[in-house]
């Protein structure tokens, strides 16, 4: 089975952290990206293809 692909959108860098540790630790899910605002979560998208 696929992993779900993740991108994590927060401006706390801290919470991105652990949040993107903790679901790394969970064989369902891969993390793929991290951004700090809307702008930036939508170039991810397009270049990560999250889930």
């Amino acid at each position: 089975m696929e992993k779900t692909r993740i991108l994590i959108t927060d401006d706390n860098q801290e919470f991105c952290d652990i949040l993107s540790k903790f679901l790394s630790k969970d064989d369902d899910f891969q993390v793929v990206g991290v951004a700090r605002n809307g702008l930036e979560a939508l170039d991810k998208i397009v270049e990560e293809e999250p889930d």
